[in-house]
Protein backbone atom coordinates (compact mmCIF):
# COMPACT_ATOMS: atom_id res chain seq x y z
CA UNK A 1 0.00 0.00 0.00
CA UNK A 2 2.72 2.88 1.18
CA UNK A 3 5.93 2.31 -0.44
CA UNK A 4 9.08 1.35 2.38
CA UNK A 5 11.22 4.22 1.79
CA UNK A 6 13.54 5.39 4.90
CA UNK A 7 11.11 6.04 7.67
CA UNK A 8 14.06 6.91 10.37
CA UNK A 9 16.87 8.62 8.64
CA UNK A 10 17.31 11.89 9.20
CA UNK A 11 14.75 12.38 12.18
CA UNK A 12 17.77 13.18 14.93
CA UNK A 13 15.51 13.28 18.17
CA UNK A 14 13.43 15.57 16.43
CA UNK A 15 10.72 13.88 18.25
CA UNK A 16 12.36 13.80 22.11
CA UNK A 17 12.75 17.90 20.72
CA UNK A 18 8.60 17.99 20.24
CA UNK A 19 8.12 15.93 23.02
CA UNK A 20 9.72 18.51 25.62
CA UNK A 21 7.75 21.10 24.07
CA UNK A 22 4.18 19.23 24.90
CA UNK A 23 2.27 19.40 27.82
CA UNK A 24 2.79 17.86 30.58
CA UNK A 25 0.20 14.48 30.81
CA UNK A 26 -0.37 13.87 27.07
CA UNK A 27 -0.16 10.34 27.35
CA UNK A 28 -2.00 9.84 23.84
CA UNK A 29 0.55 11.92 21.68
CA UNK A 30 3.60 10.12 23.23
CA UNK A 31 1.44 6.74 22.75
CA UNK A 32 1.60 7.52 19.24
CA UNK A 33 4.97 9.19 18.82
CA UNK A 34 6.24 5.84 20.23
CA UNK A 35 4.64 4.04 17.59
CA UNK A 36 5.23 6.32 15.11
CA UNK A 37 8.93 6.65 15.16
CA UNK A 38 9.90 3.70 17.25
CA UNK A 39 13.62 1.64 16.45
CA UNK A 40 13.21 -0.79 13.96
CA UNK A 41 15.12 -3.04 16.42
CA UNK A 42 11.37 -3.64 18.09
CA UNK A 43 9.24 -4.48 14.91
CA UNK A 44 12.65 -6.90 13.60
CA UNK A 45 13.58 -8.65 16.88
CA UNK A 46 10.55 -8.04 18.27
CA UNK A 47 6.79 -8.34 16.92
CA UNK A 48 8.41 -9.99 13.52
CA UNK A 49 9.39 -13.41 14.37
CA UNK A 50 8.11 -14.91 11.04
CA UNK A 51 11.58 -13.68 9.18
CA UNK A 52 14.03 -15.43 12.23
CA UNK A 53 14.58 -18.34 10.23
CA UNK A 54 15.92 -16.31 6.97
CA UNK A 55 17.92 -13.78 9.47
CA UNK A 56 19.79 -15.81 11.81
CA UNK A 57 21.98 -17.66 9.46
CA UNK A 58 23.14 -14.18 7.99
CA UNK A 59 23.78 -12.46 11.71
CA UNK A 60 25.48 -16.04 12.83
CA UNK A 61 27.81 -15.45 10.49
CA UNK A 62 28.75 -11.58 10.99
CA UNK A 63 28.66 -12.96 14.75
CA UNK A 64 31.61 -15.07 13.96
CA UNK A 65 33.63 -12.63 12.51
CA UNK A 66 32.57 -10.11 15.69
CA UNK A 67 34.16 -13.74 17.85
CA UNK A 68 37.09 -13.69 16.23
CA UNK A 69 40.31 -12.41 17.40
CA UNK A 70 41.47 -9.08 16.06
CA UNK A 71 45.09 -10.46 15.18
CA UNK A 72 45.48 -8.13 11.98
CA UNK A 73 48.44 -5.81 12.17
CA UNK A 74 49.73 -3.31 9.10
CA UNK A 75 51.57 -4.03 6.53
CA UNK A 76 53.52 -0.76 6.86
CA UNK A 77 55.08 0.16 10.31
CA UNK A 78 54.08 3.31 11.90
CA UNK A 79 56.31 6.43 10.95
CA UNK A 80 57.52 8.01 13.79
CA UNK A 81 57.28 11.75 12.04
CA UNK A 82 54.14 11.30 9.93
CA UNK A 83 51.01 12.83 11.65
CA UNK A 84 48.84 12.14 8.26
CA UNK A 85 48.50 9.50 5.72
CA UNK A 86 45.63 10.24 3.13
CA UNK A 87 44.24 7.91 1.31
CA UNK A 88 42.23 7.93 -2.27
CA UNK A 89 41.14 5.75 -5.33
CA UNK A 90 40.97 6.06 -8.73
CA UNK A 91 42.01 5.38 -11.94
CA UNK A 92 42.73 7.14 -15.47
CA UNK A 93 39.69 7.31 -17.08
CA UNK A 94 36.66 9.29 -17.65
CA UNK A 95 33.78 7.78 -14.98
CA UNK A 96 33.03 11.32 -14.05
CA UNK A 97 33.77 14.65 -15.91
CA UNK A 98 36.98 16.48 -16.42
CA UNK A 99 38.30 13.60 -13.94
CA UNK A 100 41.55 14.79 -14.81
CA UNK A 101 41.31 18.33 -13.37
CA UNK A 102 39.58 17.36 -10.80
CA UNK A 103 42.36 14.94 -9.34
CA UNK A 104 45.28 16.83 -10.38
CA UNK A 105 43.76 19.73 -7.97
CA UNK A 106 43.21 17.03 -5.50
CA UNK A 107 47.09 16.60 -5.87
CA UNK A 108 47.76 19.94 -5.65
CA UNK A 109 45.69 20.69 -3.16
CA UNK A 110 47.27 18.19 -0.65
CA UNK A 111 51.16 19.34 -1.64
CA UNK A 112 49.87 23.13 -1.18
CA UNK A 113 48.47 22.80 1.76
CA UNK A 114 51.80 20.38 3.78
CA UNK A 115 53.60 23.29 2.79
CA UNK A 116 51.99 26.21 3.66
CA UNK A 117 51.56 24.79 7.04
CA UNK A 118 55.24 22.54 7.40
CA UNK A 119 54.02 19.70 7.92
CA UNK A 120 54.39 15.63 6.46
CA UNK A 121 51.80 14.02 4.95
CA UNK A 122 51.78 11.07 3.15
CA UNK A 123 49.40 10.82 -0.15
CA UNK A 124 48.31 6.90 -1.15
CA UNK A 125 46.62 7.04 -4.44
CA UNK A 126 45.25 3.23 -4.64
CA UNK A 127 44.47 2.67 -8.44
CA UNK A 128 42.25 0.15 -9.33
CA UNK A 129 41.74 -2.09 -12.05
CA UNK A 130 43.98 0.20 -14.40
CA UNK A 131 42.83 1.12 -18.14
CA UNK A 132 45.13 -1.06 -20.64
CA UNK A 133 44.59 1.65 -23.06
CA UNK A 134 44.89 4.79 -21.28
CA UNK A 135 48.65 6.28 -19.43
CA UNK A 136 49.01 4.78 -15.77
CA UNK A 137 48.41 7.55 -12.77
CA UNK A 138 52.00 7.95 -12.32
CA UNK A 139 52.48 9.39 -16.26
CA UNK A 140 48.99 10.87 -16.82
CA UNK A 141 49.37 13.26 -13.07
CA UNK A 142 51.69 15.88 -12.15
CA UNK A 143 53.44 14.56 -8.90
CA UNK A 144 56.96 16.67 -7.98
CA UNK A 145 59.49 14.03 -7.63
CA UNK A 146 60.56 15.59 -4.30
CA UNK A 147 58.46 17.12 -1.78
CA UNK A 148 59.45 19.12 1.43
CA UNK A 149 56.42 17.35 3.16
CA UNK A 150 54.56 15.19 1.04
CA UNK A 151 54.90 11.15 0.37
CA UNK A 152 52.90 10.02 -2.57
CA UNK A 153 52.54 6.22 -3.17
CA UNK A 154 50.96 4.82 -6.29
CA UNK A 155 49.69 1.17 -5.26
CA UNK A 156 48.44 -0.83 -7.86
CA UNK A 157 45.31 -3.10 -8.31
CA UNK A 158 45.29 -5.38 -11.43
CA UNK A 159 42.93 -6.33 -13.28
CA UNK A 160 43.78 -10.16 -12.62
CA UNK A 161 42.89 -8.81 -8.46
CA UNK A 162 39.47 -7.11 -9.77
CA UNK A 163 38.14 -10.33 -11.65
CA UNK A 164 37.69 -12.09 -8.60
CA UNK A 165 34.50 -10.31 -7.82
CA UNK A 166 31.43 -11.11 -9.70
CA UNK A 167 30.10 -7.41 -9.77
CA UNK A 168 33.20 -6.47 -11.34
CA UNK A 169 31.40 -7.07 -15.06
CA UNK A 170 29.42 -3.82 -14.25
CA UNK A 171 31.48 -1.74 -12.96
CA UNK A 172 35.21 -0.78 -12.99
CA UNK A 173 36.47 -0.28 -9.09
CA UNK A 174 35.27 -1.29 -5.85
CA UNK A 175 35.85 1.95 -4.37
CA UNK A 176 35.79 0.77 -0.72
CA UNK A 177 37.83 -2.48 -0.99
CA UNK A 178 40.78 -0.32 -2.94
CA UNK A 179 40.43 2.44 -0.01
CA UNK A 180 40.95 -0.90 2.46
CA UNK A 181 43.93 -1.57 0.34
CA UNK A 182 45.75 1.87 1.11
CA UNK A 183 44.44 2.12 4.88
CA UNK A 184 46.26 -1.38 5.33
CA UNK A 185 49.78 0.00 3.61
CA UNK A 186 49.77 3.59 5.39
CA UNK A 187 52.21 4.85 7.97
CA UNK A 188 50.59 7.84 9.66
CA UNK A 189 49.25 7.89 12.86
CA UNK A 190 45.66 8.84 11.71
CA UNK A 191 44.31 7.77 8.18
CA UNK A 192 41.90 9.93 6.13
CA UNK A 193 40.02 8.49 3.83
CA UNK A 194 38.64 10.56 1.02
CA UNK A 195 38.12 11.13 -3.16
CA UNK A 196 39.73 12.75 -5.72
CA UNK A 197 36.96 15.77 -6.20
CA UNK A 198 37.58 16.73 -2.85
CA UNK A 199 39.57 19.94 -1.85
CA UNK A 200 40.59 20.23 1.92
CA UNK A 201 40.14 23.56 3.39
CA UNK A 202 42.86 25.05 5.30
CA UNK A 203 40.96 24.94 8.62
CA UNK A 204 40.16 21.28 8.16
CA UNK A 205 44.05 20.55 6.90
CA UNK A 206 45.28 22.09 10.15
CA UNK A 207 42.98 20.43 12.08
CA UNK A 208 43.67 16.88 10.77
CA UNK A 209 47.44 17.27 11.43
CA UNK A 210 46.83 18.77 15.34
CA UNK A 211 48.58 17.38 18.21
CA UNK A 212 44.96 17.34 20.20
CA UNK A 213 43.65 14.52 18.20
CA UNK A 214 42.49 11.02 19.71
CA UNK A 215 42.37 7.70 19.68
CA UNK A 216 38.88 6.20 20.08
CA UNK A 217 37.45 8.55 17.94
CA UNK A 218 35.86 8.79 14.76
CA UNK A 219 36.31 12.49 12.86
CA UNK A 220 34.12 13.83 10.38
CA UNK A 221 33.85 16.95 8.79
CA UNK A 222 31.05 18.57 6.92
CA UNK A 223 30.89 18.68 2.49
CA UNK A 224 30.28 21.74 0.96
CA UNK A 225 29.27 21.36 -2.84
CA UNK A 226 30.96 24.19 -4.60
CA UNK A 227 29.98 24.53 -8.50
CA UNK A 228 32.32 22.55 -11.13
CA UNK A 229 33.64 26.07 -12.78
CA UNK A 230 35.96 26.05 -9.89
CA UNK A 231 38.18 23.96 -12.00
CA UNK A 232 38.30 26.90 -14.26
CA UNK A 233 40.30 28.66 -11.95
CA UNK A 234 44.24 29.08 -12.63
CA UNK A 235 46.07 28.04 -8.92
CA UNK A 236 44.68 25.53 -6.39
CA UNK A 237 45.39 28.83 -3.99
CA UNK A 238 42.97 30.52 -5.34
CA UNK A 239 40.72 27.49 -5.77
CA UNK A 240 40.70 27.47 -2.29
CA UNK A 241 40.36 31.11 -1.97
CA UNK A 242 36.98 31.02 -3.96
CA UNK A 243 35.28 28.06 -2.59
CA UNK A 244 33.50 29.67 -0.12
CA UNK A 245 31.45 31.89 -2.35
CA UNK A 246 30.91 28.89 -4.82
CA UNK A 247 29.26 26.71 -2.47
CA UNK A 248 25.58 26.02 -3.13
CA UNK A 249 24.69 23.47 -0.59
CA UNK A 250 26.26 21.66 2.62
CA UNK A 251 25.98 18.74 3.70
CA UNK A 252 25.44 19.08 7.70
CA UNK A 253 25.08 16.02 10.02
CA UNK A 254 20.67 16.97 10.27
CA UNK A 255 20.22 17.26 6.41
CA UNK A 256 21.29 18.70 3.03
CA UNK A 257 21.04 22.47 3.59
CA UNK A 258 21.13 25.34 0.61
CA UNK A 259 23.96 28.02 1.21
CA UNK A 260 21.22 30.72 1.66
CA UNK A 261 19.43 28.74 4.53
CA UNK A 262 22.48 27.24 6.30
CA UNK A 263 22.98 30.11 8.75
CA UNK A 264 19.70 30.41 9.82
CA UNK A 265 19.70 26.48 10.15
CA UNK A 266 22.12 26.82 12.41
CA UNK A 267 20.91 29.42 14.60
CA UNK A 268 17.80 27.46 15.01
CA UNK A 269 19.90 24.41 15.38
CA UNK A 270 22.26 26.07 18.18
CA UNK A 271 18.60 27.19 19.82
CA UNK A 272 17.01 24.36 20.40
CA UNK A 273 16.78 22.20 23.81
CA UNK A 274 18.84 19.48 24.48
CA UNK A 275 17.79 16.15 23.27
CA UNK A 276 17.78 12.91 24.88
CA UNK A 277 20.59 10.51 23.50
CA UNK A 278 18.66 8.26 20.33
CA UNK A 279 18.49 4.63 20.84
CA UNK A 280 18.87 4.75 17.11
CA UNK A 281 23.07 5.13 15.92
CA UNK A 282 21.73 6.44 12.49
CA UNK A 283 19.41 9.70 14.40
CA UNK A 284 22.77 10.13 15.97
CA UNK A 285 25.64 10.02 13.65
CA UNK A 286 26.53 12.98 10.91
CA UNK A 287 26.04 10.13 7.77
CA UNK A 288 25.74 12.92 5.09
CA UNK A 289 28.10 12.38 2.68
CA UNK A 290 30.11 10.79 5.19
CA UNK A 291 32.18 8.84 2.70
CA UNK A 292 34.11 11.97 1.23
CA UNK A 293 35.49 12.36 4.43
CA UNK A 294 36.60 9.83 7.77
CA UNK A 295 39.10 9.72 10.05
CA UNK A 296 40.71 7.39 12.73
CA UNK A 297 43.73 6.55 14.33
CA UNK A 298 45.31 3.92 12.57
CA UNK A 299 44.55 1.56 15.58
CA UNK A 300 40.98 1.72 15.59
CA UNK A 301 40.65 1.44 11.78
CA UNK A 302 42.21 -2.24 12.93
CA UNK A 303 39.27 -2.81 15.59
CA UNK A 304 36.70 -2.70 12.80
CA UNK A 305 38.73 -4.07 9.74
CA UNK A 306 38.01 -1.07 7.32
CA UNK A 307 35.00 -1.29 5.16
CA UNK A 308 33.15 -3.70 4.46
CA UNK A 309 34.08 -5.30 1.41
CA UNK A 310 30.90 -6.63 -0.48
CA UNK A 311 30.95 -7.36 -3.86
CA UNK A 312 28.34 -4.70 -4.53
CA UNK A 313 28.00 -1.61 -5.38
CA UNK A 314 29.56 0.87 -2.64
CA UNK A 315 26.46 2.92 -1.93
CA UNK A 316 25.85 2.86 2.02
CA UNK A 317 28.78 1.10 2.77
CA UNK A 318 30.59 4.77 4.27
CA UNK A 319 27.81 4.69 6.53
CA UNK A 320 27.30 1.22 7.84
CA UNK A 321 31.19 1.95 8.92
CA UNK A 322 29.90 4.90 10.64
CA UNK A 323 27.47 2.90 12.86
CA UNK A 324 29.87 -0.07 12.88
CA UNK A 325 32.27 2.61 14.28
CA UNK A 326 29.52 3.66 16.73
CA UNK A 327 28.89 0.22 18.21
CA UNK A 328 32.58 -0.27 18.72
CA UNK A 329 32.98 2.48 21.21
CA UNK A 330 34.66 5.32 18.94
CA UNK A 331 32.92 8.62 19.42
CA UNK A 332 31.86 10.46 16.21
CA UNK A 333 33.15 13.46 16.65
CA UNK A 334 32.03 16.47 13.78
CA UNK A 335 34.95 19.00 13.47
CA UNK A 336 33.91 22.38 13.47
CA UNK A 337 31.80 24.13 10.42
CA UNK A 338 34.82 26.00 9.00
CA UNK A 339 36.95 22.82 8.90
CA UNK A 340 35.10 22.35 5.59
CA UNK A 341 36.00 20.10 3.02
CA UNK A 342 34.61 20.87 -0.70
CA UNK A 343 33.30 18.43 -2.90
CA UNK A 344 33.16 19.49 -6.54
CA UNK A 345 30.09 18.74 -8.29
CA UNK A 346 29.23 16.67 -10.77
CA UNK A 347 27.03 14.50 -12.57
CA UNK A 348 25.62 11.57 -10.68
CA UNK A 349 24.12 7.97 -11.02
CA UNK A 350 20.35 7.47 -10.80
CA UNK A 351 18.89 5.49 -8.39
CA UNK A 352 16.67 2.80 -9.53
CA UNK A 353 15.45 1.27 -6.47
CA UNK A 354 16.34 0.62 -2.69
CA UNK A 355 18.74 -1.57 -3.78
CA UNK A 356 19.74 -1.36 -6.94
CA UNK A 357 21.66 2.06 -8.27
CA UNK A 358 22.11 2.79 -12.15
CA UNK A 359 25.75 4.35 -12.66
CA UNK A 360 26.99 6.71 -15.52
CA UNK A 361 27.79 3.76 -18.14
CA UNK A 362 23.80 3.06 -17.97
CA UNK A 363 24.32 -0.51 -16.10
CA UNK A 364 22.47 -0.91 -12.84
CA UNK A 365 24.27 -2.12 -10.39
CA UNK A 366 22.79 -4.22 -6.83
CA UNK A 367 24.23 -2.56 -3.16
CA UNK A 368 22.66 -3.05 0.56
CA UNK A 369 19.72 -0.74 0.73
CA UNK A 370 19.25 1.71 3.86
CA UNK A 371 16.70 -0.19 5.29
CA UNK A 372 19.14 -3.12 5.63
CA UNK A 373 21.34 -0.75 6.62
CA UNK A 374 18.82 0.06 9.37
CA UNK A 375 18.10 -3.55 10.47
CA UNK A 376 22.49 -3.85 11.11
CA UNK A 377 22.33 -1.23 13.27
CA UNK A 378 19.51 -2.42 15.20
CA UNK A 379 21.32 -5.70 15.81
CA UNK A 380 24.34 -4.77 17.16
CA UNK A 381 22.56 -2.33 19.49
CA UNK A 382 20.95 -4.93 20.62
CA UNK A 383 23.95 -7.49 21.12
CA UNK A 384 26.01 -4.00 22.52
CA UNK A 385 28.63 -4.94 20.12
CA UNK A 386 30.06 -4.25 16.37
CA UNK A 387 29.64 -6.42 13.54
CA UNK A 388 33.04 -7.38 11.92
CA UNK A 389 32.07 -7.84 8.07
CA UNK A 390 35.74 -8.68 7.00
CA UNK A 391 38.37 -11.40 8.06
CA UNK A 392 41.68 -10.68 8.67
CA UNK A 393 42.56 -10.46 4.71
CA UNK A 394 40.87 -7.37 4.84
CA UNK A 395 42.32 -4.42 2.30
CA UNK A 396 43.71 -6.98 0.11
CA UNK A 397 46.47 -8.09 3.05
CA UNK A 398 47.53 -11.09 0.87
CA UNK A 399 48.37 -9.76 -2.08
CA UNK A 400 51.68 -7.93 -2.78
CA UNK A 401 50.61 -5.12 -4.92
CA UNK A 402 52.68 -2.84 -7.09
CA UNK A 403 54.01 0.45 -5.48
CA UNK A 404 55.80 3.24 -6.71
CA UNK A 405 56.83 6.37 -4.77
CA UNK A 406 55.99 9.13 -6.95
CA UNK A 407 57.24 11.73 -4.78
CA UNK A 408 60.03 11.34 -2.05
CA UNK A 409 60.35 13.59 1.22
CA UNK A 410 63.52 15.79 0.25
CA UNK A 411 65.03 15.49 3.27
CA UNK A 412 64.74 11.71 3.51
CA UNK A 413 63.45 11.83 7.23
CA UNK A 414 60.14 9.62 5.22
CA UNK A 415 61.77 6.90 3.25
CA UNK A 416 59.92 6.13 -0.02
CA UNK A 417 59.45 2.65 -0.81
CA UNK A 418 60.83 1.07 -3.69
CA UNK A 419 58.32 -0.51 -6.91
CA UNK A 420 57.82 -3.91 -6.22
CA UNK A 421 55.76 -6.85 -8.59
CA UNK A 422 53.31 -8.09 -8.06
CA UNK A 423 53.09 -11.47 -5.95
CA UNK A 424 51.86 -14.20 -3.66
CA UNK A 425 48.24 -13.50 -5.08
CA UNK A 426 45.26 -15.63 -4.29
CA UNK A 427 42.62 -15.78 -7.25
CA UNK A 428 39.49 -16.73 -5.36
CA UNK A 429 40.17 -15.08 -2.18
CA UNK A 430 37.87 -12.53 -0.81
CA UNK A 431 37.56 -11.12 2.75
CA UNK A 432 33.62 -10.11 2.96
CA UNK A 433 31.79 -12.50 5.43
CA UNK A 434 28.57 -11.64 3.42
CA UNK A 435 27.71 -13.40 -0.16
CA UNK A 436 26.12 -10.60 -2.31
CA UNK A 437 23.00 -13.44 -1.87
CA UNK A 438 23.77 -12.85 1.80
CA UNK A 439 23.21 -8.94 1.46
CA UNK A 440 20.13 -9.82 -1.12
CA UNK A 441 18.78 -11.75 1.86
CA UNK A 442 18.92 -9.03 3.73
CA UNK A 443 17.74 -6.57 1.56
CA UNK A 444 14.12 -8.51 1.11
CA UNK A 445 13.89 -8.96 4.88
CA UNK A 446 14.38 -5.52 5.69
CA UNK A 447 11.98 -4.55 2.96
CA UNK A 448 9.43 -6.92 4.47
CA UNK A 449 9.87 -5.50 7.84
CA UNK A 450 9.34 -1.72 6.85
CA UNK A 451 6.89 -2.23 4.83
CA UNK A 452 4.85 -3.79 7.96
CA UNK A 453 6.07 -1.20 9.98
CA UNK A 454 4.81 1.77 8.00
CA UNK A 455 1.52 0.22 7.15
CA UNK A 456 0.74 0.06 10.97
CA UNK A 457 2.32 2.93 11.56
CA UNK A 458 0.57 5.10 8.46
CA UNK A 459 -2.79 3.84 10.32
CA UNK A 460 -2.09 4.16 13.56
CA UNK A 461 -1.33 7.85 12.29
CA UNK A 462 -4.76 7.96 10.16
CA UNK A 463 -6.52 7.65 13.41
CA UNK A 464 -4.59 10.11 15.65
CA UNK A 465 -5.69 12.44 13.20
CA UNK A 466 -9.47 11.40 12.75
CA UNK A 467 -10.01 11.67 16.05
CA UNK A 468 -8.59 15.43 16.44
CA UNK A 469 -9.23 16.95 13.07
CA UNK A 470 -13.23 17.32 14.16
CA UNK A 471 -14.23 18.74 10.54
CA UNK A 472 -10.94 21.07 10.03
CA UNK A 473 -9.28 21.19 6.77
CA UNK A 474 -6.31 18.85 7.00
CA UNK A 475 -2.63 19.55 5.57
CA UNK A 476 0.13 18.09 5.28
CA UNK A 477 3.52 20.07 5.55
CA UNK A 478 6.00 18.73 2.58
CA UNK A 479 5.68 17.94 -0.80
CA UNK A 480 9.13 15.35 -0.82
CA UNK A 481 8.83 11.61 -0.60
CA UNK A 482 7.62 11.86 3.23
CA UNK A 483 4.84 14.42 2.51
CA UNK A 484 3.65 12.34 -0.87
CA UNK A 485 3.34 8.94 1.09
CA UNK A 486 1.60 10.48 4.38
CA UNK A 487 -1.30 11.94 2.26
CA UNK A 488 -1.60 9.44 -0.24
CA UNK A 489 -1.98 6.99 3.42
CA UNK A 490 -4.58 9.61 5.04
CA UNK A 491 -6.80 9.56 1.72
CA UNK A 492 -6.77 5.83 1.83
CA UNK A 493 -8.37 5.65 5.21
CA UNK A 494 -10.51 8.57 4.20
CA UNK A 495 -9.65 11.60 5.55
CA UNK A 496 -10.32 14.55 3.42
CA UNK A 497 -7.24 16.54 2.68
CA UNK A 498 -7.00 19.76 1.68
CA UNK A 499 -3.83 20.39 0.28
CA UNK A 500 0.22 20.53 1.54
CA UNK A 501 2.39 23.42 2.54
CA UNK A 502 5.37 24.00 1.27
CA UNK A 503 7.40 26.89 2.50
CA UNK A 504 10.26 26.80 -0.28
CA UNK A 505 7.81 27.81 -2.91
CA UNK A 506 6.94 31.63 -3.56
CA UNK A 507 4.02 31.18 -4.64
CA UNK A 508 0.36 28.46 -4.87
CA UNK A 509 0.94 26.05 -6.83
CA UNK A 510 -0.56 21.96 -7.17
CA UNK A 511 1.04 18.81 -6.45
CA UNK A 512 0.03 15.65 -7.78
CA UNK A 513 -1.47 13.23 -5.41
CA UNK A 514 -1.66 9.51 -6.25
CA UNK A 515 -2.96 10.99 -9.48
CA UNK A 516 -5.31 13.57 -8.50
CA UNK A 517 -4.27 17.74 -8.42
CA UNK A 518 -4.12 18.85 -4.71
CA UNK A 519 -3.49 22.99 -3.95
CA UNK A 520 0.24 23.72 -2.55
CA UNK A 521 0.19 26.81 0.15
CA UNK A 522 3.37 28.73 0.72
CA UNK A 523 4.38 30.13 4.09
CA UNK A 524 3.07 32.65 3.75
CA UNK A 525 -0.30 31.84 3.25
CA UNK A 526 0.20 29.33 6.52
CA UNK A 527 0.91 32.07 8.25
CA UNK A 528 -3.04 33.16 8.06
CA UNK A 529 -4.38 29.72 8.93
CA UNK A 530 -5.56 29.51 12.38
CA UNK A 531 -5.44 26.46 14.07
CA UNK A 532 -9.98 26.98 14.84
CA UNK A 533 -9.95 25.63 11.31
CA UNK A 534 -6.65 23.82 9.98
CA UNK A 535 -4.98 20.40 11.41
CA UNK A 536 -1.67 19.88 10.08
CA UNK A 537 0.14 16.93 9.64
CA UNK A 538 3.95 17.44 9.62
CA UNK A 539 6.30 15.25 7.06
CA UNK A 540 9.59 16.42 6.06
CA UNK A 541 13.07 15.02 6.94
CA UNK A 542 13.26 18.80 7.43
CA UNK A 543 11.03 18.77 10.31
CA UNK A 544 13.30 20.56 13.28
CA UNK A 545 13.41 23.46 10.85
CA UNK A 546 9.30 23.21 10.77
CA UNK A 547 8.80 23.15 14.53
CA UNK A 548 9.49 27.04 14.97
CA UNK A 549 6.56 28.08 13.13
CA UNK A 550 4.64 26.66 15.17
CA UNK A 551 5.73 28.25 18.69
CA UNK A 552 3.27 31.41 18.21
CA UNK A 553 1.57 29.44 21.27
CA UNK A 554 -1.99 29.60 18.93
CA UNK A 555 -1.15 26.03 17.59
CA UNK A 556 -0.76 23.13 20.05
CA UNK A 557 1.33 20.04 19.32
CA UNK A 558 -1.34 17.15 19.40
CA UNK A 559 -4.27 18.86 19.18
CA UNK A 560 -3.73 21.38 15.96
CA UNK A 561 -0.79 19.70 14.71
CA UNK A 562 1.71 16.75 14.40
CA UNK A 563 4.98 15.14 13.38
CA UNK A 564 4.02 12.10 11.09
CA UNK A 565 6.06 9.76 9.07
Amino acid sequence: MISAYNVFGNRRAFKDDALERSHAGRQELHELYNTLHAPLMGVAFNEYSSVKARLDPILERLDSGRMAELDDRYLCDEQDDLPLSIVVMSRNDTHVERMEDRTQSFIDCIHYLAEKNETNVELIVVEWNPPTDRPSMADQFSFPETHKFVVTRILTVTPEIHQRYKAGKAMPVFQMIAKNAGIRRARGRFIAVTNIDILFSEPLFRALTSPDLKEGHHYRSNRWDVDRRILDLPTIEEMLHQADGMTFQINLADGLIPIDKVGAHLENKSARTSRRRPSFSLDALHTEACGDFQMLHRRDWLKVRGYSEFDLYSFHIDSLFSVSCNHAGLEEVVLPHECAHYHIDHTLGVKKASDSYEINEKKTIKHISYNALQLLDAYQDLQKAPLIFNDANWGLALDNLSEWSVTTHRSGSIPGRDRTRPGGTSPTLQSSLLSPRDVGELNDIAALLTAQYVDNAFERLAEYVRSKANGRSIHVWGTGHRGQDAAVALREYDLPLAGFIDATRDQTGIHDCAGEELPVVTLREFRRMLPQTAFVVISTMFANDVIPHFTSGIWKEGEDFIIGL
